[in-house]
């Protein structure tokens, strides 16, 4: 892996086929690294022409906010449920699924390797 500056996050999305690596500067939280990957992955299902997902992620928090009335506040989470009811009523399908940690899936295995 190359050499990172200490002021960003990498992240990694996997779709389908394609690696999508970007930073964000580390002042942000990791629950909102966490939201803003599943933001970007809902993001590039909008504009795919197939209508079945499942979007896997490690974070339980992320996902426990998408329920929460209460985190509904948070504008990550906004974004991301204006986003959900787009894509329902274009006819996606869209599922969530929790993962621990980086185990088990190989593209999660593979995201701490991709060097950004």
């Amino acid at each position: 892996m190359g050499r990172r500056p200490k002021n960003v996050l990498s992240v990694v999305v996997f779709f389908n086929d394609t690696i999508i690596s970007f930073t964000l500067h580390n002042s942000m939280s990791v629950f909102s690294a966490e939201l803003t990957v599943i933001l970007v992955a809902l993001q590039h299902i909008l504009v795919s022409s197939y209508r079945h997902f499942c979007v896997y992620t490690d974070s339980m928090s992320a996902l426990e906010s998408l329920h929460s009335l209460t985190e509904r506040r948070h504008p990550t989470v906004m974004e991301i449920l204006l986003l959900l009811r787009k894509l329902e009523r274009k006819g996606f399908d869209i599922i969530f699924s929790w993962i621990p940690g980086h185990v088990g899936i190989l593209d999660n295995e593979q995201a701490g390797n991709v060097d950004l």
